[in-house]
């Protein structure tokens, strides 16, 4: 009896030590922290068998270094967040579950599904696309209501009419796997982002979001 009990601690510290497949490409599914859903953008990471990660997300790409040893995952890049850290790396119900090892990242964890290619992302421009009224601006915690506004974006081209006169018009890019839009007078990038049946134009560097609300002809 004292044998077989031996035997599966054995096998049970085996397993315990073995290294989690993690070569392809996984989509952000779920993030919590202290146990609390939060909310999360899209982000994919691929991992490749020589030890290089690649993050596409809302933010920006990125591309770093990353270790395997056991269970214990360690990132390196450039990036402030959550690849340039350690986590306990685990496949549960084919899920890829990282938890915190470190200082500032110990109650979160990330659980990730396998994904077999990006999406097209096609949706989402059919989203952003139509006939939207801005109704309010906030700038710097100020809120200023606008009246008889509108954006209108049509995949490559936009235009911007104010009381029946269009006041700005041309190319459009919307950048769908980052989720963000350019116009083509403006030297900033907006973040795109929906809040219910609502659109949201942000942009950091200006501090400034633009509400907007689809109207139907």
């Amino acid at each position: 009896m004292k044998r077989v009990c031996l035997t599966i601690v054995i096998l049970t510290l085996i397993s315990c030590s073995e290294s989690p497949e993690l070569n392809g490409l996984w989509v952000l599914k779920e993030v919590s922290v202290d146990m609390i859903p939060r909310d999360s953008k899209p982000l994919y990471v691929h991992f490749t068998p020589d030890g290089n990660f690649s993050v596409s997300r809302a933010e920006g790409d990125l591309v770093g270094l990353f270790q395997l040893n056991g269970n214990n995952l360690s990132f390196e890049s450039v990036d402030q967040k959550w690849f340039s850290t350690k986590w306990s790396a685990n496949i549960y119900r084919e899920n890829l579950v990282l938890k915190g090892l470190e200082y500032g990242f110990r109650t979160t964890e990330l659980r990730f599904s396998k994904a077999e290619k990006f999406p097209t992302f096609d949706e989402f421009i059919e989203e952003v696309n139509g006939k939207w009224e801005l109704y309010k601006i906030d700038n710097k915690n100020n809120i200023e209501s606008i009246k008889n506004t509108h954006f209108i974006i049509d995949e490559d081209t936009y235009s911007i009419v104010s009381n029946d006169s269009t006041i700005e018009k041309g190319a459009v890019l919307i950048d769908s796997r980052h989720e963000k839009i350019s116009f083509e007078y403006e030297e900033t990038t907006w973040n795109v982002r929906f809040v219910w049946s609502e659109l949201r134009l942000d942009n950091n560097e200006m501090n400034i979001t633009y509400r907007l609300r689809r109207v139907d002809d």
